[in-house]
């Protein structure tokens, strides 16, 4: 296994430097990792990061069709592990995955100024037992997340006048295993629960936002598959923000189209069992379900992060 010094010295060399991280501690508290914004990502990768808490694994890979096209990938990944001083300390958690809309202008600078901007909001958790304050916490997120919009655009503008947009998935997850899931667009959510005996298990908890799926007719030569909403263009929408709350042992996989249009709920049970029972780290597990999503025909680029909430 590679230790997390050698995996940074292998992804900050000049020909591979897909993420940028701000700090970092003995114990990997707190810990930063941004996506590169200047729209020139790598190939491939893959990494891990066990901290208290929570343990999050991720891969991306850049698409056949962007290879033959010179474009790279434009998927972007994002995540941000951050300590809270109260009663106790314990970690909290913010993770993105973003998905650069093709057929638009920079696809890599609009998915990686998204997932930044996202995993730097900071809401709050309100016990599930305070209705009004849930209420207040879910309003003040739904607004940041709204500005995500203005964020991307001016950061296109910087380099074109040509209008660029992602679609985004992100999670804001507390100490106590609860947390908001937010998605625009297509890429998507997945609960999963790795009991003491017996399968895992898994559900998925977002609805792509299409065409189809929300009942609407697209424009002239857009297929209905394709999604209604994006940041950066001006459609982001009203973001539909979800409360969440995990036990130990159960975790969230987040994923760009190039996954999920490529693997069945079954099969990512099955890789993801695999590599846990047989002790791989969740960088390890992500990439697998990566390698398998292209094995099965994707040729989309590929971005999906997988973490698991552990007591401690």
């Amino acid at each position: 296994m590679k230790t997390l010094k050698n995996f940074w010295n292998q992804l900050t060399t000049p020909r591979h430097r897909p993420f940028r991280r701000l700090s970092s501690t003995k114990s990997l508290l707190p810990y930063r990792l941004i996506a590169d914004v200047e729209g020139n990502p790598p190939p491939s990768d893959h990494g891990s990061i066990d901290g208290r808490g929570w343990v999050v694994g991720w891969a991306v890979h850049v698409g056949s069709h962007h290879v033959e096209n010179d474009k790279g990938c434009e998927d972007s990944i994002a995540i941000d592990q951050y300590l809270f001083s109260g009663a106790d300390i314990a970690e909290r958690l913010n993770v993105s995955v973003c998905d650069g809309v093709s057929g638009g202008a920079l696809g890599a600078v609009a998915s990686a100024t998204a997932a930044n901007y996202l995993t730097g909001l900071r809401p709050d958790f309100p016990d599930a037992t305070n209705t009004a304050g849930l209420a207040d916490a879910r309003t003040r997120l739904e607004n940041d997340i709204q500005h995500v919009d203005d964020v991307v655009r001016d950061a296109i503008a910087k380099h074109t006048t040509r209008t660029g947009a992602t679609t985004i998935s992100a999670a804001w997850l507390g100490p106590k295993g609860e947390g908001w899931i937010c998605r625009i667009g297509d890429c998507r959510f997945w609960q999963w629960r790795m009991p003491p005996k017996g399968d895992i298990r898994i559900k998925q908890l977002t609805e792509d936002q299409t065409y189809h799926n929300i009942g609407e007719i697209p424009p002239f030569g857009i297929p209905d598959v394709n999604p209604v909403f994006m940041a950066g263009n001006g459609t982001v929408g009203d973001p539909e923000v979800v409360r969440i709350s995990l036990m130990p042992n159960e975790g969230l996989i987040l994923a760009s189209d190039g996954v999920h249009n490529f693997l069945t709920d079954q099969e990512m049970i099955d890789l993801i069992a695999s590599g846990l029972w047989n002790h791989q780290n969740l960088g390890d597990v992500a990439r697998t379900i990566e390698e398998k999503a292209r094995e099965n025909g994707s040729y989309d680029d590929v971005a999906v992060l997988v973490l698991m909430w552990k007591d401690f």
